[in-house]
């Protein structure tokens, strides 16, 4: 080829670039991903796992070819099921290992993604990592930890089955996609993720995404007088008048109390000390501390189901001529849960209403908890993940949840960051986590090989006991007098030492390095169905994929200093020559590929 070369007054000379029309397309298959993968699968006994689960033949495809596709999602770098089917199709290491690769079509691909439940694809994905654990290498550690984080991903079809408004912590901003929570095993040498779930808006939420469009149609403005009548008007005239009325801020007065009544319509209320709240015979007004000292006095109503005990004073409001029931709600460790004002009721009804309360005005993230409490629990109980210790940020702290998790077999201590207001008691002083900081006599340690400073106190914290504090200072690399960024971790076990609390904490990260990848290589964003199942299906695939190409690198020396993109670009995706000799399939390496990373040691037959 003859070469034109430009004189450039800045720069040497370049070549121009000459294209040219070939007959042929380039080749770029066959690649070892299929063969290699394949021959994983086997090893790993996926398709045994599978056929176990009732999976089976779909429109006369077997049920391990179309495993083995989606298994392909990740090497090949498909952007969705048109895409997949495309790139199986052209494959033709792929067509040496599986027959009738004609037949993969989008409707065989699309119909196994929507035939299974989510039940059958978690315990697919738990089964395996357990026939996964037995290999030297893979296997977990009582040492390491289960790191559970949560990350969103954005999509833009509304009709997608349980999209939803979600906020993106990072990006501070509201979009419509979902909500994934997950679980990560890690230790001082390997990680990889465990299981997942999507946190599925509730019916409460969808009932206040509800409400929030029939305020804006009616033009309701809690800030403005009379829009609680407005309000009650606006839902009887949609018929959606609500079981029982939460009324909170600025609502509460005797004048809407009335207006509920007026409506019919069961309320209770947030009280606050702003009321002029007076004793039953309304001579005598109440102090508000001293109306919830009085309160605390009476002999409560515990529910052992709820976990709640209700300490109840009868009180009256000058401006509401029906008596009232003032109820401080404690939790069965005595920590303060709401002060509620309701119309005198029995003991049941009372707490029928309170428990509404709270199912309206709670946090509706919560539920999010209730997904993660299931992720450990199936880590520990059905995948069998050894590790004892559960890290996490500081948002899934949370006293209820902190102790349910440790309820769970297995997990003997639970390690996170705390929220700067999170009240605690050192030495007999209650104080916020941020005050920590300026106790006198802190000893700090600085472990300069590590890159941080770090000092250790016992507190106590109300419903938990007694815990270990580390206060963390992370300093600069270039100036090590420099702090970049100083918080607080928190650990259950007060006898864990403490930089066994930091390292546990900060292995934590690995699982963000996994939403990171799985993105960036795994397509774990790249579904586009409107249904539901189908969408589970394809993340299950991505775990599945990416707990394969971690095996790959955990159990072939050459691979382990190899990220796994790597794994992918220069392993999986060497290109290869096909042989067949009988029944037996030879795959020809290349004389680079050997000297880098010498012969698979997966099974290849």
């Amino acid at each position: 080829m003859c070469h034109t070369y430009i004189h450039e007054p800045d720069g040497p000379a370049r070549p121009q670039l000459l294209f040219v029309a070939s007959e042929e397309e380039a080749a770029a298959t066959p690649q070892s991903s299929a063969l290699v993968l394949s021959a994983l699968s086997k090893q790993l006994g996926l398709t045994e796992i599978a056929e176990e689960l009732g999976m089976d033949k779909h429109h006369g495809v077997g049920m391990d070819h179309v495993i083995l596709v989606f298994l392909l999602f990740a090497t090949y770098g498909a952007t969705s099921v048109r895409d997949l089917e495309r790139k199986a199709k052209e494959d033709t290491a792929l067509a040496a290992v599986m027959d009738g690769i004609g037949q993969i079509t989008q409707r065989v691909l699309r119909y196994f993604e929507e035939r299974h439940d989510q039940n059958t694809l978690a315990s697919l994905l738990d089964r395996f990592l357990c026939r996964a654990q037995k290999h030297k290498g893979f296997e977990s550690r009582e040492d390491g930890i289960l790191a559970l984080d949560d990350t969103t991903i954005q999509k833009f079809g509304k009709e997608m089955e349980n999209i939803a408004v979600v906020y993106d912590h990072c990006e501070k901003q509201y979009y419509l996609g979902f909500v994934l929570v997950s679980t990560c095993y890690c230790d001082a040498k390997k990680s990889y993720p465990v299981n997942f779930e999507f946190r599925v808006q509730t019916a409460e939420e969808r009932r206040r995404a509800s409400e929030a469009r029939l305020k804006k149609k009616a033009g309701v403005d809690f800030r403005r007088k009379g829009a609680v009548k407005k309000w009650l008007q606006a839902l009887r005239d949609e018929n959606q008048m609500p079981s029982t009325l939460s009324m909170v801020g600025s609502q509460v007065s005797g004048k809407n109390f009335k207006q509920a009544d007026a409506f019919e319509v069961p309320w209770v209320a947030a009280a606050h000390n702003r009321l002029h709240l007076h004793d039953v015979d309304g001579v005598n007004r109440w102090e508000w501390d001293c109306l919830k000292a009085k309160t605390l006095e009476n002999s409560p109503h515990e529910s052992e189901m709820e976990g709640l005990k209700l300490y109840v004073t009868e009180v009256s409001l000058p401006d509401y001529d029906r008596g009232l029931d003032f109820v401080v709600v404690q939790d069965f460790a005595g920590t303060e849960v709401a002060v509620l004002l309701l119309p005198r009721a029995t003991p049941q009804e009372r707490m029928t209403r309170i428990l509404a309360f709270f199912e309206r005005e709670n946090d509706p993230d919560a539920s999010k908890l209730h997904v993660a409490l299931r992720l450990l629990r199936r880590a520990k109980m059905e995948a069998k993940i050894k590790a004892t210790t559960a890290a996490m940020d500081s948002w899934y702290f949370v006293v209820w949840f902190m102790k349910a998790l440790l309820e769970i077999p297995g997990i003997h201590r639970v390690v996170s960051t705390l929220k700067a207001n999170q009240r605690v008691c050192h030495a007999g002083k209650t104080m916020e986590a941020d005050q920590l900081w300026d106790l006198p006599g802190l000893h700090f340690q600085h472990e300069r090989a590590k890159g941080f400073k770090w000092a250790s106190v016992r507190a106590v914290i109300v419903g938990l006991g007694e815990v270990r504090l580390v206060l963390v200072q992370e300093l600069d690399k270039k100036r090590p007098q420099r702090v970049t960024a100083k918080y607080v971790v928190v650990c259950t076990d007060p006898d864990f030492p403490p930089l066994k609390v930091v390292e546990s904490y900060k292995m934590r990260w690995s699982i963000e390095v996994f939403y990171r990848t799985a993105k960036q290589r795994f397509g774990l964003t790249q579904f586009h169905s409107r249904n539901f199942a189908a969408i589970c299906c394809h993340v299950t695939f991505v775990f599945l994929a990416y707990l394969m190409t971690t095996f790959l690198r955990l159990t072939t020396p050459t691979l382990m200093n190899c990220s796994l993109g790597e794994v992918i670009d220069d392993y999986l995706r060497s290109l290869v020559r096909i042989e067949r000799r009988g029944n037996q399939l030879i795959v020809v390496l290349g004389p680079r590929f050997v000297k880098d990373f010498g012969l698979p040691t997966v099974p290849t037959s």
